[in-house]
């Protein structure tokens, strides 16, 4: 059988030479129209570009521009694409599939931060028992739920919103249990936690928490400013 094979290709060695290249041009093509339409405009914030572009992961970009609304306190904008983005998700037997458990958890953190800033802790617990029931490890959703399940504290004791307490505290990791707002990590990296669209593992800041998502290197980076879906 192999050297039957080798005498095919032998006798075929200029049409099998043929479609090598061709096979390789195609390649060519394809990487470089994913890397101009989705790539490219990924990283620059482009994304209704991104969106539209054949090699898109709907999801993964519209979890982009929802981070990057809510960075600009685009709140509500950044729940219903994360609405849109969740609704992305489902595959056609109504599940999310296993492989995809991250992100969705990813999607579920993020929205119920946005949820809290839009004065709907319900929803946004919800949205973190959610995150929880995607990945059971998800430490800033696992702190979030405790946070708006304590009593607010303040410094005087007036309440500034749900789980808003000392501003001394804040900086401080999940199982340091400080007074921060659920919401002030806007993407929920834990450490060692990977971002879903550049696949790079956010840096931490000098207090623990993950960078700052406006710098280089953060669970935002190259996705702060663009075309919004």
């Amino acid at each position: 059988m192999l050297n039957k094979f080798k005498f095919f290709i032998k006798q075929n060695m200029d049409s099998v030479a043929i479609v090598l290249l061709v096979v390789m041009a195609m390649a060519l093509i394809v990487g470089a129209y994913r890397l101009l339409t989705y790539t490219l405009p990924m990283l620059v914030g482009n994304y209704q570009t991104a969106y539209d572009s054949w090699a898109a992961d709907e999801s993964v970009v519209l979890y982009d521009a929802a981070l990057s609304a809510y960075e600009e306190q685009n709140y509500s904008a950044a729940s219903t694409l994360l609405q849109e983005a969740g609704s992305q998700m489902v595959a056609a037997d109504g599940t999310v599939p296993a492989s995809r458990n991250d992100l969705a958890a990813r999607i579920h953190f993020l929205h119920g931060n946005a949820l809290v800033k839009l004065k709907k802790p319900d929803l946004a617990i919800e949205q973190y028992e959610a995150a929880l029931r995607k990945n059971p490890a998800h430490l800033w959703a696992k702190y979030n739920l405790e946070l708006l399940h304590k009593p607010p504290v303040g410094n005087s004791g007036n309440n500034s919103g749900p789980g808003v307490g000392n501003q001394g505290g804040q900086g401080n990791t999940p199982n340091q249990g400080s007074g921060t707002n659920p919401a002030d990590n806007p993407a929920g990296n834990s450490p060692g936690q990977d971002n879903p669209s550049t696949g790079q593992n956010p840096s931490q800041n000098n207090n623990g928490q993950p960078s700052d998502p406006n710098q280089p290197g953060g669970s935002g980076a190259g996705r702060n400013k663009g075309k919004k879906i």
